[in-house]
């Protein structure tokens, strides 16, 4: 599975994905393929990833060589983005999955800046997320900037009036995976809001931040 294991968040996306009737699954951040490769048997609709790191790159090649529909790209993924941005090559309803941000330079604010710049619509999925109504969710942060609802104020909505953004507030311990980390959803240029009286989407809160 992928999704860092974690069946709960698996689930979400699995079901936002058919909700919103994604084109396509685009991830920043390939490292050994488990993501990409679960994407294209469950999604099944294309899957465009990128890596930067050579090593990780070429061993995502080989765990992925049984993949029809997967295309990689060894590129950074602001690079990555602007040579898949257009609806010729991802459709016109794409899910990104944002997990890039391991390395000392931190892509988000250029990632989101892309994506509000090319995209009219799309799910936006953001990895390792502080949930600000419960801390036992883990997140990245970095000297001089967490990722925290303040990048989505700062780099996407001065571009973007129409996101609406979702945050887990089940319990993180029940997920089977013991791992709990912290994502955001974000709706960008969609026609209706997310059903949160239905389930899997109960399991997700909305931020007014």
């Amino acid at each position: 599975m992928g999704f860092n294991l974690e069946a709960i968040r698996a689930y979400i996306f699995w079901r936002l994905h058919k909700l919103y009737a994604c084109s396509s699954f685009v991830e920043t951040g390939t490292l050994y393929g488990n993501t990409a490769g679960y994407t294209n048997r469950v999604f099944k609709t294309p899957v465009f990833t990128a890596e930067l790191n050579p090593t990780h790159h070429l061993v995502s090649k080989v765990n992925l060589a049984w993949a029809k529909g997967v295309t990689q790209y060894k590129a950074s993924s602001p690079d990555f983005l602007n040579q898949v941005c257009n609806a010729s090559a991802i459709g016109d309803s794409p899910m990104f999955y944002l997990d890039a941000h391991w390395n000392e330079f931190m892509p988000l604010p250029d990632e989101l800046t892309i994506i509000a710049d090319k995209c009219e619509k799309a799910v936006i999925l953001i990895d390792d997320f502080m949930v600000p109504w419960d801390d036992r969710f883990l997140y990245d942060e970095y000297p001089d900037i967490r990722i925290d609802v303040e990048i989505i104020n700062n780099w996407l909505r001065p571009k973007r009036e129409d996101i609406l953004v979702y945050m887990p507030s089940y319990d993180p311990n029940f997920d089977p995976s013991g791992k709990g980390i912290g994502f955001a959803v974000i709706l960008m240029g969609q026609v209706h809001d997310l059903p949160l009286d239905t389930f899997p989407f109960n399991l997700l809160a909305e931020s007014k931040a």
